[in-house]
């Protein structure tokens, strides 16, 4: 080669190794918080000084192009004084050690929460909170949502006042949006997405605007719920009809578009601060937020941080709670300076009308979208046939429905849905379900149908079955009922607390109507499909605390026209002491899910009452200091109160200080010595008549009292405070939620109300037991000990004999550890675990993890032959002991035959275990050691995985071993001469996953019995080394020589995908085989075509008709439901495929021309070997570059891992063909779990050989001797995914 190529050459390659590193610094989006004090005064302002930040990051990465303007994103400085930027890790690296910098939040996104209303609510036209608010004139709200439609009627400016003077927002020039479509309703327009694009997530052209404007209609609705004008006749096809109005319709509303139509309708974290930046900025009164992020620390919440900032000048934050319900602890955005809305009913239904011919009338659920009128249509029951008569899958017949009302039974309260589908798909006229529980949303109704509940559905099930002829007389559609009861109910999708972040403040704040809301929508969005036509409305109605959120933000337009003095917690106390608890049947309000009376975890202080809320009485007010003194008691670091409070200094109490709220709630741990107790100190302010009095009237329920010091508070002006303390004390018995009303009652008839909520045992719930491997300093232990074992052992016991509830301590301790590290792992408490940790003996703790598994003419594939080369000089493995950490073994397979095998080696240590199904007896020379290992979790009956892994690193001899026939020849390890040795950990429960404590204890175990290689075909999460059990377990077997394999994962093509990427771990990514299995065609034409087919029968198939739906597209492909029995019964069917191309066009042509088409021949259970081209890498196999350590490349070698023959449980069943359930003792399977105990093999090989090299030394010659062309000669290929 002459120099100028070698020059070449060295270039290409050096470009290599740089793509590969821009790889690793992919650019990502960060908010950075800033110190503003640090800014130089060289910037005139904030901005000008972080754009120059960015930009001398940008100059310093040759990488980077242009001046860092397309790197910055926002310029924040309300929300917090900072920015959000597209950077590279190294360059925010420079950028956190720049003391200007306070905290960094990573990009994260956020999801959406998805009118009769305000008559519910008690708003009257000429009475109470409306004219007295003057319906929220030069109120401002601001939506943070999905955009807006401007040319609904609800954002008509008729009877609108001027835009308010201080107003400095804008409405942008965007795709579908001009300034001129805002007017004095609709005052502020903007968009943010610069975050979601620099994510990489495409904002759809075909669903969505570049713009304010609303591509999904949520925000148009929570907009319209909380300020749209009057308008008249509006309804969901029909249903609520009347005039559709927002709470506060004279307020002006400012649109701020953070949610776009993405794959996930998601809104990036950078976006929704710059919205709430910019409406901080813009002036408006009061935030409303229909969305949320995860349950984060304060100092990692942006919704968090961003609303502190407003709450500071004055602004009301209003979030919904989330619909994660019913589950406890969850709701979002639970900061006590938010006020958090749940989602309850309204008094209002949708229903048809039933009516039968013996008289029997109906009312049920429906939101069938057209007022039809069934009349005389006989009534179907499938009474002779369980399938027919709940309408299962496939089981109704459209020649005995059609023309019919079918009645679909529901014994055990099923699927309606599914039913629904299985009736509409039969073709009938129409439907009854029964459900007390119905789970269809409106658009679901796409028949005409209605749902009754379970006691009226018996008697229909009685007529149907009972009558001679059975017939409906009459069915009527579009019924809107008001005055349902009981009224509100608590949404049975609405979050409940207690709050995950701070559960000692009571959350959700207050219940708002979220259920069937009726707003204005995009109009231009299909919401479902009747009659093959698309039906959209420019009103809908939508659920969710989406929905409840604008009420509330509306009722705080109401409050803040008439009480503009009013900080936002005095608004907030207002609303939540004035609501009500109890339904309009004067009972507690229920849950809507069970039916039984709800709590203030579900409710909290109750349904909001606006009318009430203008004049409370009392408010309970707060202050930024007084959240200021609330975090300092959560412990936050220095660094982690600046990211919220946006200041360097700052002052709090000596003495934690009870924040100022509306609510009481107290959490005890069951263990605490009874009575337990609690006080609360509380101010309250007189915002009601200037002399007054109020007396403590207290509701306190059996095993609780309530005591409140002093009794009694006078007043003699406005603005007066007076302190008060409230005591709760329950006894032992006490059921685990408790709760009753602290009220403050003067002689004005104020009734300033307050829930006070216990608790018990929720603490104990916090102090779950879990399982933690900890690693000890073994220097520490104290001589009176003679072993390890029995210092860790006593250690455990103390623990335990402290908490007199427990259990025998015997069954907490899990494992000794003395080879993989110093250590144990036990079930402990949080509190036990923190005792422990103070210890100087604490080394680290791991939480339990669960890892996963990474699911043979391959020999000869690897070049392996009988008398040449490595198998002969290695005498196939002799005296190499391979431990597999894996899912268990089933002996009694061929694969684990002793012929041949040479004695067990004298080093050997381990043992074959006593347990079910498995005796020592079942072990021999090839299988010398099984052990199981599950006290981290159950233990259960498995799948077969490690009997595959085993037979394919150190299998026996097998000849003729097939998979149902394919692949049919001789089956062998790749070091069949091997032992092995199993270690069980991975079973049944779990989703066949392994704990870390009972992975960690194989790894110790393998480690003191002797082996020679460990094998895992499992993974756990990325985590750095000093948090990865496999690391730390298989550094420490690598330093006893032990090599250590592990598969890369199934994580593939993603990039930065590697498991197990430790450099002293050999990492094996995963190949195919240059084998391929089918099935021969020929047609009577003569063509003749091979394709890929696993059909686990030899069937012969001869001179059977072609069938081709020519005539029909959806018959042609194929598709759902399209066939008829009669006519392919005992045909071979074409499924044209018109976007795959190839054989598939020939075939077309012919099954499209011939008059007749048939298939002369069909045979299955081909094995063809030599296919080309091979091997390539597996679509599954993960790739580099490693996110732990990317600067190490991973995968370091690839092996066999696709369709790779070896041994199984044969009592596993595989598949069911003709109602027969398949099984067999060697099967087909692919994953990186199949290729790494090939390598596996390879080293025992080489071991056997090279007894002195090294773990690194075997692999090293492992990497430098592999291949990178494949059988064609070129540079191997990543096969394609099956379809």
């Amino acid at each position: 080669m002459d120099l100028s190529s070698m020059t070449t050459l060295l270039l290409l390659m050096l470009l290599q190794i740089n793509n590969a590193v821009s790889n690793v610094e992919e650019i990502q989006t960060y908010i950075i918080h800033m110190d503003h004090s640090h800014k130089p005064e060289s910037f005139l302002t904030h901005e000008a000084w972080h754009k120059s930040t960015v930009k001398s990051l940008s100059s310093s990465s040759p990488a980077e192009n242009g001046d860092g303007s397309e790197m910055l994103l926002y310029s924040y400085s309300h929300v917090m004084h900072g920015f959000s930027a597209r950077l590279t890790p190294s360059q925010l690296s420079r950028l956190e050690k720049s003391p200007a910098h306070v905290a960094t939040y990573p990009e994260s996104f956020g999801k959406m929460f998805t009118t009769h209303s305000p008559k519910f609510l008690g708003l009257r036209q000429n009475l109470g909170l409306w004219p007295n608010a003057s319906f929220g004139q030069d109120v401002i709200i601001g939506i943070i949502d999905t955009g807006i439609w401007p040319e609904s009627e609800s954002f008509s400016d008729k009877g609108m006042s001027e835009v308010p003077l201080r107003w400095k927002g804008v409405c942008e020039n965007g795709t579908a949006f001009t300034p001129s479509l805002c007017n004095r309703k609709l005052i502020g327009a903007r968009s943010f997405s610069k975050g979601l694009e620099a994510a990489g997530i495409p904002i759809s052209k075909q669903y969505d605007y570049d713009s304010p404007r609303d591509f999904f209609g949520h925000g148009t609705h929570t907009s319209s719920t909380a300020a749209g004008n009057h308008v008249l006749s509006a309804s969901h096809f029909g249903y609520a009809k009347g005039t559709a109005r927002g709470v506060a319709p004279h307020a002006h509303v400012a649109m701020y578009k953070v949610l776009w139509a993405s794959d996930s309708e998601e809104s990036a974290a950078s976006d929704v601060l710059g919205g709430m930046d910019q409406a901080i900025s813009d002036g408006v009164d009061i935030m409303s937020l229909s969305l949320g992020f995860d349950f984060l620390p304060y100092y990692n919440d942006i919704i968090a941080i961003g609303s502190l900032s407003a709450v500071e000048k004055g602004i009301v934050v209003v979030c919904a709670a989330g619909n994660d319900g019913p589950s406890d602890n969850s709701t979002y955005n639970g900061a006590p300076w938010i006020t958090t809305v749940g989602a309850g009913t309204l008094d209002r239904t949708f229903t048809a009308t039933l009516t039968l011919d013996n008289g029997f009338t109906f009312e049920g659920e429906s939101y069938f979208p057209e007022s039809v009128y069934i009349a005389d249509k006989p009534l179907y029951y499938g009474k002779d046939n369980v399938s027919k008569s709940t309408c299962d899958f496939g089981a109704l017949d459209h020649k005995e429905v059609a023309e019919k009302v079918v009645f679909c039974d529901n014994p055990n309260g099923g699927d309606i849905y599914g039913q629904l589908e299985e009736v509409k798909n039969a073709g009938a006229y129409a439907a009854i379900f029964v459900s007390d529980m119905p789970d269809l949303d409106s658009e679901d109704f796409t028949i005409p149908a209605l749902v009754l509940p379970m006691a009226k559905g018996a008697l229909i099930k009685e007529y149907a079955t009972r009558a001679n002829t059975t017939k409906v007389k009459t069915l009527t559609f579009v019924n809107t009922n008001l005055g349902t009861k009981p009224a509100p109910q608590v949404a049975d999708f609405s979050s409940r607390g207690p709050d995950p972040v701070t559960p000692g403040i009571l959350k959700p704040d207050i219940l708002a109507p979220g259920v069937d809301v009726l707003a204005a929508v995009a109009p231009n969005k299909m919401l479902m499909e009747v009659n093959n036509y698309n039906l959209a409305s420019d009103y809908q109605l939508m659920s969710g605390t989406s929905m409840a959120a604008p009420h509330v933000a509306g009722v705080v337009a109401l409050l803040k026209a008439v009480h503009r003095e009013w900080s936002p917690a005095a608004i907030r106390s207002a609303i939540m002491t004035t609501a009500y608890n109890l339904d309009n049947t004067r009972n507690t309000i229920k849950d809507q899910g069970d039916g039984l009376a709800a709590t203030p975890l579900e409710f909290g202080a109750g349904h909001i009452n606006p009318n009430r809320a203008m004049n409370p009485g009392l408010v309970y007010d707060m202050d930024v200091q007084d959240y200021i003194e609330f975090l300092c008691g959560l412990g936050y670091t220095t660094k982690q109160m600046s990211a919220v409070i946006r200041r360097n200094q700052w002052s709090c109490r000596q003495q934690p200080t009870e924040l100022n709220y509306p609510s009481f709630i107290a959490i005890f741990n069951s263990t605490d010595s009874s009575p337990k107790a609690k006080n609360f100190s509380r101010v309250v302010t007189n915002v009601g008549d200037d002399a007054s009095s109020y007396f403590a009237f207290l509701e306190v329920p059996k095993g609780m009292k309530i005591a409140v010091e002093p009794s009694t508070l006078t007043f003699t002006g406005k603005n007066q405070e007076q302190g008060f303390v409230l005591s709760v004390e329950i006894d032992s018995n006490a059921p685990k939620v408790t709760y009753g009303y602290l009220k403050w009652i003067d002689q004005y008839n104020h009734i300033v109300s307050s829930p006070v909520v216990v608790i018990t045992n929720a603490v104990s719930n916090v102090e779950e037991i879990q399982t933690y491997i900890i690693h000890v300093d073994h220097s520490h232990k104290p001589e009176s000990f003679l072993t390890h074992a029995a210092w860790h052992k006593s250690t455990v016991k103390s623990l335990w004999s402290s908490s007199p509830a427990e259990n025998d301590d015997s069954e907490m301790l899990l494992y000794l550890y003395s080879h993989v590290m110093h250590g144990f792992s036990a079930r402990l408490t949080p509190s036990q675990l923190s005792r422990l940790e103070k210890s100087p003996a604490h080394v680290a703790t791991y939480p339990e993890s669960f890892g996963k598994m990474f699911t043979t003419h391959s020999p000869k594939f690897l070049g392996l032959r009988q008398n040449l080369g490595l198998w002969p000089n290695a005498s196939f493995g002799q005296d190499v002991i391979i431990g597999i950490l894996d899912s268990g073994i089933c002996p009694e397979s061929e694969s684990f035959g002793d012929k041949g095998m040479s004695e067990v080696p004298l080093r050997w240590k381990g043992v074959c275990e006593n347990g079910t199904a498995f005796t020592p007896s079942l072990c021999n020379k090839k299988l010398i050691g099984a052990r199981s290992f599950s006290k981290g979790h159950e233990a259960a009956d498995f799948s077969g995985h490690a009997t595959h892994t085993s037979s394919t690193a150190a299998g026996n001899h097998v000849l003729s071993a097939s998979h149902f026939g394919y692949a049919k020849g001789t089956a062998r390890g790749v070091a069949p001469h091997s032992h092995v040795a199993m270690y069980k950990v991975l079973w049944a429960a779990y989703t066949n996953k392994s704990a870390a404590s009972d992975v960690l204890a194989w790894m110790n175990q393998a480690i003191s019995d002797g082996i020679d290689i460990m094998s895992l075909s499992l993974g756990f999460d990325f985590l750095p080394y000093y948090n990865d059990i496999i690391a730390i377990g298989s550094l420490s077997a690598v330093e006893k020589g032990i090599v250590v394999l592990c598969a890369a994962g199934n994580d593939g093509p993603s990039r930065n995908s590697t498991y197990n990427g430790a450099p002293w771990i050999t990492t094996v990514g995963a190949g195919t085989l240059d084998r391929t299995f089918t099935a021969t065609l020929t047609l009577d034409n003569g063509f003749t075509v091979e394709g890929e087919s696993y059909f686990p029968k030899s069937v012969y198939i001869a001179d059977k008709p072609l069938y081709y739906g020519k005539d029909s597209v959806r018959k042609s492909t194929c598709d759902f439901g399209a066939l008829d029995h009669k006519e392919v019964a005992e045909k071979v069917v074409f499924c044209d495929n018109p976007r795959g191309g190839g054989i598939d066009g020939q075939l077309e042509e012919y099954a499209t021309r011939a008059n007749t088409t048939y298939v002369k021949t069909l045979t299955f259970v081909n094995t063809n070997l030599g296919t080309k081209p091979a091997p390539q890498v597996a679509f599954l196999s993960s790739r580099g570059p490693d996110p732990i350590t990317p600067s190490i490349l991973k995968p370091d070698i690839l092996a066999p891992g696709v369709d790779v023959l070896g041994a199984l449980a044969p009592n596993k069943r595989f598949m069911e063909v003709n109602n027969y359930n398949l099984a067999s003792d060697y099967q087909l399977i692919l994953g990186t779990s199949m290729a790494a105990p090939h390598v596996a093999g390879v080293v025992a090989l080489l071991k056997a050989v090279h007894r002195e090299w090294s773990p690194a030394a075997i692999r090293s010659a492992i990497m430098t001797t592999a291949y990178n062309l494949d059988n064609t000669g070129n540079t191997i290929k990543v096969l394609l995914p099956r379809l």
